[in-house]
């Protein structure tokens, strides 16, 4: 599996999506399927299913993959999700052949806060 990132590496910031583009590194000689699925659930991905086929094995396919934006801040610093890489094939060349998973970081674009205020009496 070839992928490419045509983006600047760092994290991705909440409301904000990267673009992927997809695509075998060698001919299979049955239908291969790539299903993209994120552990946490907080990458979204579109479309999380891509067929390759004999004839369009090395025609790029892109994959959106995005963070919604949930108007709330997190104080957890670091945000990470998993997007997990499965190959299913009758090509024993790519379905045994385990794939690199895609590890995300991602950036809250909400502010923390910025002054605390007690009442005082």
């Amino acid at each position: 599996m070839d992928t490419s990132r045509p983006y600047p590496e760092g994290p991705l910031r909440e409301g904000r999506f990267i673009v992927y583009r997809f695509s075998l590194a060698s001919i299979p000689t049955s239908r291969t399927v790539v299903h993209l699925t994120a552990r946490e659930d907080i990458v979204q991905i579109s479309p999380d299913v891509l067929v390759f086929e004999s004839v369009t094995w090395n025609l790029p396919q892109l994959v959106r993959f995005s963070v919604p934006d949930n108007q709330q801040y997190s104080s957890v610093a670091n945000l990470t999700d998993v997007v997990e890489v499965e190959v299913t094939s009758n090509d024993t060349n790519f379905d045994t052949y385990p794939q690199e998973n895609l590890l995300f970081s991602i950036q809250d674009d909400e502010l923390g806060k910025l002054i605390n205020m007690d009442k005082h009496r």
